[in-house]
């Protein structure tokens, strides 16, 4: 089974659990809920599908009952308190004293990092720049990007890149990235995604590139009345065309400049919805008459 600090979603964790331990030696529900203090034996199994949440007594009881330690009593109570936080912001906080735990407790975990990669539009900037700029120094980096983000906050993006990997070091000491590209984690059961602080970030860095010249930037856009089918289909011809871009730029080893492209498709207005209270409204008219 997986480190504990591999997990974001604390039923995923507990399903797993139940299942390793009844494939070892025929576990089952009813074990599973007394060891933790359940009167219901199918409890844990109906937590795991999502009818109930636990509470904060619950959460004890089965930190208890799985014989938790060390830091995995605190990053479980912390999992459980960001798979139940309501919000954007709130996800991203809890988030945060999960990555705080596993930090100070110098646990690695490969998911967790890409979460704290995309935390910052720094983490991919860098891990792009550095290679290209072979034995410059974090000031020569930082006086290369637009807007400038200071020498010290250059420094402690290489020093998290080279102790998550995400770079190293070859025998001349030049910055070599380990993978050619790196993945954005999948979204959390209820739609939080890894790279919702990046786009944000991004996006306000997309701003600022408008007083760039036009020989140096490239920003068009479209306004499109759609259906749900259609949309679906634009979003894979986004995807496939994502692709082709990233087949081009691995198949030149030469980098000149780093470039962000941002692909964006959003709603601006539900016609569907309007349709619908307009034929509310009209119902509404006729009944008074």
């Amino acid at each position: 089974m997986k480190s504990i600090a591999d997990y974001l979603d604390y039923r995923e964790f507990l399903s797993d659990f139940y299942t390793e331990n009844k494939k070892r030696y025929g576990f089952t529900w009813r074990e599973f809920a007394k060891n933790c203090g359940f009167a219901s034996p199918v409890y844990l199994k109906q937590v795991i599908d999502g009818k109930y949440d636990l509470s904060e007594k619950a959460v004890i009881q089965v930190i208890d009952g799985m014989q938790l330690v060390g830091y995995e009593r605190e990053y479980f109570a912390a999992m459980v308190d960001f798979c139940h936080a309501e919000g954007l912001l709130k996800k991203q906080e809890k988030l945060s004293v999960m990555l705080a735990i596993a930090e100070q407790s110098k646990v690695k975990s490969v998911e967790l990092e890409k979460f704290r990669f995309f935390e910052s539009y720094l983490n991919p900037l860098i891990r792009e720049l550095a290679p290209a700029m072979s034995g410059a120094t974090p000031r020569e980096m930082a006086n290369a990007c637009r807007p400038n983000p200071g020498k010290k906050e250059v420094a402690d993006t290489l020093k998290f890149l080279l102790e998550t990997e995400f770079l190293t070091k070859d025998e001349n000491g030049c910055f070599v990235q380990t993978d050619r590209s790196i993945a954005m984690p999948e979204l959390t059961p209820d739609g939080f995604s890894a790279g919702i602080p990046l786009h944000r970030q991004m996006g306000e860095l997309a701003l600022k590139a408008l007083d760039f010249p036009r020989s140096e930037r490239n920003m068009t856009g479209l306004t499109l009345g759609m259906s749900r089918r259609t949309y679906d289909e634009v979003v894979r011809e986004l995807a496939e065309c994502r692709r082709r871009i990233v087949a081009l730029v691995q198949r030149d080893p030469v980098v000149e400049h780093v470039y962000r492209l941002n692909m964006q498709l959003f709603p601006l207005a539900d016609v569907q919805s309007s349709s619908l209270l307009k034929q509310k409204h009209n119902s509404s008219k006729r009944r008074k008459r």
